[in-house]
């Protein structure tokens, strides 16, 4: 077809994974926000400031006393900035230049300022929707910001993948890779369940053997590879997902899976930190 496209099936790798190249997490991305995070955002704004603008019989609008002592104090105590001479014209504009042009966390001192003085709620709840719906590293709790994930999960998932790919165990890193995007698409079941199968990938790539993840740490227990401390505590954790009530079978098998956030951040970074233990120990 002259002029256009045409449609086949892409078989060749794409180019972050020829190269390796691939992002972690939103979760773990602590200190960014992205753009439509900041969209999300500014819209409920635009509705808060509705709340506090008061209209005349003329068509006009006005900010009511509460309004005006809100941004007023924003204007001087948050942007450091002198009292607008138009307030009514300049609070949206101010609001829109602090939600796109803050870097972060200042952006996120502007936020709690307003979280903290919505007396109807809408305002901290629809700043929590957005960290959910864009998989931010961070939740509103009690209208403030916490971190869910941290710099040590983030370094672990980057060290492994990247050791996986050096080692040539290619399998590991697919799993990982896997893992990673399906924390970021809130497919929380499916991102333990590929976790916990790039630890199986890694330990037949050292065995050379098929089983049980629990056959094969057992395997490398015996043969010294790895301390027997190591080897019972992830079985255990491995137990755990494999039990009839635990994630990998009734929860990751079934459409209701309710495996949270937090234990599939704890998950990657988990099994990321013992496929670098895995394979630094082989190759010592």
């Amino acid at each position: 077809m002259q002029g256009g496209f045409y449609i086949k099936e892409y078989t060749m790798q794409r180019f972050t994974e020829r190269t390796g190249l691939i992002e972690k997490p939103q979760q773990l991305k602590l200190g960014e926000i992205p753009d439509g995070f900041r969209n999300i955002v500014h819209l409920s704004m635009i509705e808060a400031l509705e709340h506090v603008r008061l209209y005349g019989s003329m068509g006009g609008y006005y900010l009511s006393p509460e309004g005006k002592e809100l941004f007023r104090d924003f204007t001087v105590i948050e942007l450091g900035k002198p009292v607008a001479k138009n307030m009514k014209y300049e609070a949206a504009e101010r609001i829109a230049d602090s939600i796109h042009l803050s870097a972060f966390p200042k952006l996120f001192d502007y936020l709690e300022y307003f979280m903290e003085r919505d007396t109807s709620g809408r305002c901290a709840d629809r700043i929590a929707t957005a960290c959910v719906k864009h998989a931010v590293a961070y939740r509103v709790r009690n209208r403030h910001f916490i971190a869910i994930g941290n710099n040590e999960q983030a370094e672990a998932f980057e060290s492994a993948f990247e050791i996986t790919r050096n080692s040539s165990a290619n399998g590991a890193s697919a799993h990982l890779e896997q893992a990673a995007r399906a924390l970021a698409q809130q497919k929380y079941a499916d991102s333990v369940r590929e976790s916990i199968s790039a630890v199986e990938s890694t330990v037949r790539f050292l065995t050379g053997s098929s089983g049980t993840l629990g056959e094969l740490l057992s395997s490398l227990k015996k043969k010294k590879a790895l301390h027997p401390a190591l080897a019972d505590s992830f079985s255990k954790m491995y137990g755990y997902t494999s039990d009839v009530d635990g994630i990998r079978h009734s929860l990751i098998h079934e459409d209701t899976a309710s495996v949270s956030e937090a234990e599939a951040l704890y998950m990657i970074g988990a099994c990321s930190s013992f496929i670098s233990y895995l394979l630094t120990t082989e190759a010592s």
